[in-house]
C-alpha cells in the first residue's frame, strides 16, 4: 500500500469516527441509562442510586467531547496536509501537539470523574490510563516531526 492509498485510507476512518461520536452523542443518554441498569444487575447491588451516576458519567462525557472533536478535526487537518505532500511544515507538528493536548485533557476528565463520583465505571480508569499514553506516543511524534521540520528547513538552506 503507497503513502496515498494509506492517508487516504486514514482519512476515511477519522471521518467515519467524526460521524461515530456524534452518533454516540445522540444516543449517549439513553445508552448510559442501560449500562448503569446492567452493571448494577453484574454486581448485586440493590440501593445504588442511578440518577447522580448517570449525572456525573453525562458530564464527564460531554466535558471530554469537544475535545475528542478537536482532535479528530486536527487530524484530519493533519492527514490532508500529508495527502497534499505537504509532511514536514509547522502546522503539523502544532496538530500533533494540539492532538496530544486533547488527549491529556481528555485523561484529566476521567480522573476527576473517578475522583470524585463513585469508581463504578471501571472502563473510565481504562479510558484515562489509554489517553495518557496516546497523548505521550503522540507528543514523541510531535518532538520527532518538529525536528525533521528543523532538519528540512536547514536542508533547504544548502546549496
Amino acid at each position: 500500500m503507497n503513502r496515498k492509498t494509506s492517508a487516504y485510507l486514514s482519512l476515511i476512518i477519522c471521518i467515519f469516527c467524526a460521524v461515530l461520536l456524534i452518533a454516540l452523542l445522540i444516543v449517549f443518554p439513553s445508552f448510559v441509562k442501560w449500562h448503569i441498569k446492567w452493571m448494577v444487575d453484574q454486581s448485586n447491588s440493590i440501593n445504588l442510586d442511578y440518577d447522580p451516576s448517570i449525572r456525573s458519567l453525562s458530564i464527564a462525557f460531554y466535558a471530554a467531547s469537544p475535545l475528542s472533536f478537536l482532535a479528530l478535526y486536527l487530524l484530519i487537518r493533519l492527514l490532508l496536509n500529508v495527502i497534499h505532500d505537504k509532511v514536514f511544515i509547522d502546522a503539523n507538528v502544532r496538530y500533533l501537539r494540539y492532538i496530544s493536548y486533547c488527549c491529556y485533557a481528555v485523561a484529566v476528565v476521567c480522573i476527576v470523574y473517578l475522583l470524585l463520583s463513585r469508581p463504578f465505571f471501571k472502563s473510565v480508569s481504562f479510558i484515562a490510563f489509554a489517553m495518557l499514553i496516546v497523548g505521550t506516543l503522540i507528543r514523541v511524534v510531535k518532538n520527532v516531526m518538529q525536528g525533521a521540520v528543523e532538519l528540512q528547513r536547514e536542508n533547504d538552506l544548502t546549496i
